[in-house]
């Protein structure tokens, strides 16, 4: 009953009332997921940070799209993990003034499990993939006492495209599996 009362109320622009209806049924997931649905980032901190004062924890949450720079690069970790590593380069087209321009990012990506044999099996330089991953940060020392670093994307998904007009295949195989083991378990889903 309450969902379709949320879908009404999101109809006629009453998101305030919904929030104070959800927050009255002590339905904060419901609620946190529909903020996130309509976009309201803002709103869903607010929420979060004041009402509850609940410390900032931080959101970490990266979704790219764009063509594989490299083939990727797949080991196993000493336990026998999976782990795929290749090169990601995403474009953004832009004006300015009367130009039109582009720009390219280069990102690495690391898969992790079944996920990572997958992308080693079937991706290769050149094809295009939608990345759902978390940022981060390595850092190392090298043997000559450097310190260096380096962000990369851990993908959680990776659902690959079509291949372009003159390459095999042209279905989008999308790969759900999660890109690091369980806490309790140490197995992949």
């Amino acid at each position: 009953r309450l969902p379709l009362l949320c879908q009404l109320l999101l109809m006629e622009g009453r998101l305030p009332l919904l929030c104070q209806l959800l927050l009255m049924e002590g339905r904060l997931p419901l609620l946190c997921q529909l903020l996130l649905m309509e976009g309201r980032l803002p709103l869903l901190w607010q929420l979060l940070l004041m009402e509850w004062r609940l410390p900032v924890t931080g959101f970490n949450k990266v979704i790219l799209i764009g063509n594989l720079t490299r083939n990727p690069e797949l080991r196993y970790t000493p336990s026998g993990t999976p782990v795929a590593n290749f090169g990601l380069a995403v474009n953004r087209r832009f004006r300015q003034a009367d130009d039109q321009k582009e720009e390219v990012c280069y990102i690495d990506i690391v898969v992790f499990g079944k996920q990572a044999e997958h992308c080693g099996q079937y991706l290769s330089k050149g094809d295009g993939a939608v990345i759902d991953g978390r940022l981060q940060q390595r850092r190392w020392e090298t043997e000559d006492g450097q310190r260096r670093s380096k962000h990369e994307v851990i993908a959680q998904s990776v659902t690959f495209m079509p291949k372009r007009q003159g390459m095999s295949g042209d279905s989008v195989v999308e790969e759900e599996y999660s890109a690091e083991p369980h806490f309790e378990t140490g197995e992949y889903s």
